[in-house]
């Protein structure tokens, strides 16, 4: 989940051709609405893809269902409770689905939105990257831990 992350940040994405260039199994659904199968069937993401301003935002992940939230006024303000941030999320969703032309006002909120958004979810939903140091590290003492082992062994025989 964490490298689809990655990688849709740094994609261009002007079309669904350009998305279905990379991911060959993913489905669109009325216009710039698109599912990702991740992983097989493991993971699901379902998305909206604003091709003008190059936002995707994440409606549906995994086996999770969507909330339903009131209306969104625009106002530009660090989110700082649940039910704002459902708020934007839900006004991001709409924005989203109309595909804004740069330089629209809504293309604009659309932006605003997700950064705020984005800001919430990295302080409230951090995602955790491995750490191959660490994992390399505990590889490495195993092989020490069991070569001192069978040193140990050796000896007393």
């Amino acid at each position: 989940m964490a490298a689809w992350v990655a990688e849709a940040e740094e994609a261009v994405w002007k079309s669904p051709q350009d998305v279905r260039a990379r991911y060959p199994t993913v489905s669109f659904i009325r216009g710039n609405r698109a599912v990702f199968n991740l992983k097989g069937t493991k993971y699901r993401l379902d998305t909206t893809i604003a091709f003008n301003t190059g936002i995707v935002v994440v409606e549906r992940m995994g086996h999770t269902r969507s909330t339903r939230s009131g209306s969104f006024e625009m106002t530009a303000k660090i989110l700082k409770t649940t039910a704002e941030y459902e708020a934007a999320l839900h006004e991001a969703r709409r924005l989203a689905a109309l595909d804004p032309a740069p330089g629209t006002r809504e293309a604009d909120d659309l932006e605003v939105l997700a950064l705020l958004v984005s800001d919430y979810e990295a302080k409230n939903f951090p995602l955790r990257y491995p750490n191959p140091s660490r994992q390399f590290a505990s590889g490495w003492s195993r092989w020490a831990r069991s070569a001192r082992l069978g040193a140990l062994h050796r000896q007393q025989e």
